[in-house]
């Protein structure tokens, strides 16, 4: 894709050598995590610029999404924590841990699909 569909193998071959992909797999691992360590990221082949600006400028988004999920996660996890352990081997401690267990299990991209549906489709709560 970098070469186009046309490119000989001889420029291919040299493009792999410059992206080191002719080694063994376990030298591009341990010279990806090493270069990673001292804050070499590697390089964005779309934008021909280092990577570690763009995560860095997302890194402060991600942190406030994390923040907000911890904030709303805890204390529901706590609260129907203690719901369940006051109603012990009864429905709700069934359906709680049901509950609890099924968020945990299901892939994210599902949860998301499903609370969309329950709080976007049917609850109308948004846009």
């Amino acid at each position: 894709a970098i070469l186009g569909p046309f490119a000989d193998q001889r420029a291919v071959d040299a493009l792999n050598h410059t992206l080191g992909v002719d080694r063994p797999l376990l030298v591009q691992y341990w010279s990806w995590i090493s270069n990673f360590v001292q804050g070499d990221m590697g390089t964005s082949y779309i934008f021909r610029s280092p990577v570690a600006p763009f995560v860095i400028d997302a890194l402060g988004n991600s942190m406030k999404l994390a923040a907000v999920a911890f904030v709303l996660v805890v204390p529901i996890g706590i609260l129907g924590g203690v719901i369940a352990a006051l109603n012990l081997n009864r429905p709700l401690d069934r359906i709680i841990s049901l509950g609890g267990l099924s968020v945990t299990v299901l892939p994210e991209f599902v949860t998301g699909i499903i609370l969309i549906l329950i709080f976007g489709v049917w609850l109308r709560w948004l846009p």
